[in-house]
């Protein structure tokens, strides 16, 4: 693989020395967090990314049009269609304003740490921890 050079230099925020430095102390792998700042520099980051060889896994599908390795995370765009699919059907009255889909009680936080600590439990009764 040829070196990847970025359309643009990065801003001074994103330091690459201290990504090459990373590099050279072992590291393997970048996360990159979904962020409107670096959104907006996604192709110097997936470049730095493939330059510097690093694992790179992004929240945002965007990097990974831009020449990331990988995106893991929402699928916004389907959000968006779900999100008007359901529109659509309140404003041809198929359904009530009030009417919300399973889950959708802002409680997705407590079910997954409830799931987690009837895992737990099983797993300590079971002896595996």
């Amino acid at each position: 693989m040829g070196d990847v050079l970025p359309r643009e230099p990065l801003p001074p925020e994103i330091d690459a020395t201290k990504l090459e430095a990373a590099v050279k102390a072992g590291a393997t792998g970048l996360t990159v967090l979904e962020t409107p700042f670096l959104l907006g520099l996604r192709q110097q980051i997936t470049a730095l990314a493939a330059k510097l060889r690093l694992f790179a896994i992004y929240t945002n599908r965007d990097f990974v049009d831009a020449g990331g390795l990988l995106s893991y995370g929402t699928d916004r765009r389907q959000q968006f269609r779900r999100a008007a699919e359901l529109v659509d059907k309140i404003l041809k009255g198929e359904t009530k304003k009030g009417q919300i889909p399973r889950y959708w009680d802002g409680k997705a936080s407590e079910r997954i740490i409830e799931i987690l600590l009837r895992e737990a439990a099983v797993a300590n009764t079971a002896g595996v921890l």
